[in-house]
């Protein structure tokens, strides 16, 4: 990849648009800054179903979909959020969130219970080790203990022994969205919108509603929405998570934390 420091990606990059964004006196000059931006960068509109970059720019698929992490599990589907958790200078534990999914693109929109048990391992997140080479390529360690999924059937208490809809623990996680690395070493993974797997509670009428359940998971495994909505911490060394209850259970985008002037933020 190129070596751009800040300031050159702010000259070469974000300067021109801009400026002649705010000195437009009109929406049509805004789109003739934002065409000027385009010709600067040097990426044309395009229509290709694949990756384009600057001259220069390269990429390598990593891993991808369906990739097996290990003999028995596999890497899951619509990536979010990722972080590194390094063991040394060239190897790390990469983890990634696995959203959501469609079933267009998966194992068809018929909600038959086989489609559904398939679903459960394509959310939630993997771990994968990683090693980078004598080529300063980074490349996936098959089989390393590190390599494991933590999916929508994987077993996750809730903090402090809390009891959520009649259990302390819940089954899977999904709906994950953004998240963050703890200065302690773990990652934290937030479920956004869970209602689109499980539903949620009508605070009116107590009744599960489903009008946004696109997944319709509830028809294999009726687990109560209320075990999802949280912020799930994971120990990327070990695969053992939790469920944080103090943070609220609503739909999360993001969590993260950091210590500043000896105080946890």
């Amino acid at each position: 990849m190129a070596n751009h420091n800040r300031r050159t990606f702010l000259q070469l990059f974000l300067a021109p648009a801009i400026i002649k964004a705010t000195s437009a006196a009109s929406i049509s000059q805004l789109f003739s800054a934002c065409a000027s931006a385009q010709k600067i960068i040097g990426l044309a509109a395009c229509s290709a179903d694949q990756l384009q970059l600057l001259a220069g720019l390269s990429y390598k698929i990593l891993i991808k979909k369906d990739d097996a992490i290990n003999a028995k599990e596999f890497f899951g589907d619509n990536c979010d959020y990722l972080t590194l958790s390094y063991l040394n200078e060239n190897e790390a534990i990469l983890w990634v969130n696995h959203e959501y999914l469609n079933p267009i693109f998966n194992f068809g929109v018929e909600r038959t219970l086989e489609n559904i048990r398939r679903e459960l391992k394509l959310v939630g997140g993997s771990l994968v080790h990683i090693k980078r080479d004598q080529a300063e390529q980074w490349q996936v360690i098959q089989n390393s203990k590190y390599n494991r999924r933590i999916d929508a059937t994987t077993s996750l208490p809730f903090s402090n022994g809390e009891v959520i809809a009649g259990s302390n623990k819940a089954i899977g996680t999904l709906g994950n969205c953004a998240g963050g690395f703890t200065p302690w070493g773990t990652i934290l993974t937030a479920e956004e919108n869970f209602q689109m797997n499980y539903g949620d509670r009508s605070y009116a009428s107590r009744e599960i509603d489903h009008s946004e359940n696109l997944m319709q998971w509830h028809k294999l495994n009726p687990y109560p929405p209320e075990h999802y909505g949280w912020i799930v911490e994971i120990d990327p060394k070990t695969g053992v998570g939790q469920k944080h209850t103090a943070l609220g259970r609503y739909s999360h985008e993001c969590a993260t934390c950091v210590v500043e002037n000896g105080r946890l933020i």
